[in-house]
């Protein structure tokens, strides 16, 4: 990690992470906590899990939130206060929805074969940042 200037102005610096460090990180703490609750590591993770996981780490969660105030294109809301643990509000659609199929055994034909790519999961330039409704400034290089 290392900070760089936030161009945006929100903040005079911000953390910087690479890609590799944000997936090491996040794999090192699911990891951790899987072993420790289950014993092993579980893939696909549980989505109980992760609901146990999110609740050790923030002072709130409401996984019923409505959301619908925000736009159609929220599903999810992390609130971050000084000093304090932050709050995770997790639209109530994705609680109540009667299938949690993924995607593939939505829209997937049988034999049917796609590769994802970094590129395709990541933002480009020009698209959205880390807060909604801004333009992406993390990927212009410093």
């Amino acid at each position: 990690m290392r900070w760089i200037r936030d161009r945006t102005g929100r903040f005079p610096v911000r953390p910087h992470y690479e890609l590799d460090e944000l997936e090491t990180e996040c794999e090192q703490i699911i990891r951790g906590f899987l072993e420790r609750r289950y014993g092993q590591i579980i893939i696909p993770v549980p989505t109980d899990a992760l609901r146990v996981l999110i609740e050790s780490e923030a002072a709130a969660l409401n996984v019923h939130a409505d959301l619908s105030d925000e736009g159609d294109d929220i599903h999810g809301i992390t609130e971050f206060f000084p000093g304090a643990r932050p709050s995770v509000s997790i639209a109530r659609e994705l609680t109540v929805q009667s299938w949690h199929a993924p995607l593939y055994d939505r829209y997937c034909r049988a034999g049917e074969r796609h590769k994802c790519t970094r590129g395709k999961l990541l933002p480009g330039p020009g698209e959205r940042d880390w807060i909604p409704g801004r333009p992406d400034t993390s990927l212009v290089p410093c």
